[in-house]
């Protein structure tokens, strides 16, 4: 079985010490408004697993009713995580690739044109 706990467990040895008071900043806020949420119907969640050409394909979902901007200080950490996310994302497609002798993709790469590089502009990027 894929343990998703050792892929969303950054905050052991793996998180710079520098990042640490943001990212508990953001988990706790994550614990006391949004953790136990989950049967709200703004709120839905889904794991679809294909099997298509001979791959597995792993699609990820996770939607909210409404959209919250972060802080400017967090974006050290969520660039830091998602560079760590990827890494042991790849590490656990491979171990499957292993165990099953089929390959296992998860969509990656850079975002879709209609996605603005600026936040807080209203206008797509160009591209």
């Amino acid at each position: 079985m894929l343990a998703a706990r050792s892929l969303l467990e950054p905050a052991g040895s793996a998180l710079p010490a520098e990042l640490r008071p943001v990212h508990y900043n953001i988990v706790e806020l994550r614990n006391k408004r949004y953790a136990h949420n989950d049967a709200h119907d703004s709120i839905t969640g889904s794991l679809e697993i294909g099997f298509e050409g001979g791959k597995f394909d792993v699609g990820v979902n996770f939607n909210m009713g409404f959209h919250v901007g972060g802080a400017l200080e967090w974006e050290p950490l969520v660039v830091f995580l998602d560079e760590l996310m990827f890494r042991r994302l790849h590490v656990q497609l491979e171990k499957l690739k292993e165990k099953t002798g089929r390959e296992w993709i998860f969509p990656s790469g850079p975002p879709p044109k209609w996605v603005s590089p600026d936040p807080d502009s209203s206008t797509p990027a160009k591209g």
